[in-house]
C-alpha cells in the first residue's frame, strides 16, 4: 500500500469502557501503524493506574506514588509528592482535579 493509505489504529488506555461515544484523546506513544492515547483531560483522582502510567514522564514508580497519595485538590498538591516536580510541566494542561 502507498504510504498514508491505511487507517491509523488508536489504542485507548482507559479504566472505563466507553460505548459509542466520541471522546478527546491525547497521543502518548506511537508505533509504525498505530498510536496509543488516553482520554483527555485525565482526572488524576479517578483514573486508573494504566492511564497515569501512560502520561509522558510518569512511568510505573511515579504512577504508584500518585495512586497511593490520592486525592489531590490541585496541581501543586500533585507536584509536591513527586521526586521531580518539573515532570508535570509539559502535561499540566492534560490534568483535571475533580
Amino acid at each position: 500500500r502507498p504510504l498514508g493509505s491505511y487507517p491509523l489504529l488508536v489504542g485507548i488506555i482507559t479504566s472505563t469502557e466507553p460505548e459509542c461515544e466520541v471522546i478527546d484523546v491525547v497521543v502518548t506513544d506511537h508505533g509504525s501503524r498505530s498510536v496509543t492515547g488516553i482520554p483527555c483531560p485525565v482526572d488524576i483522582n479517578r483514573c486508573g493506574f494504566e492511564e497515569i502510567e501512560a502520561l509522558p514522564g510518569i512511568g510505573k514508580a511515579r504512577a504508584r506514588r500518585i495512586i497511593q497519595a490520592r486525592p489531590f485538590a490541585c496541581y501543586q498538591d500533585l507536584a509536591a509528592i513527586l521526586d521531580e516536580p518539573g515532570v508535570l510541566d509539559g502535561i499540566s494542561e492534560l490534568l483535571a482535579f475533580r
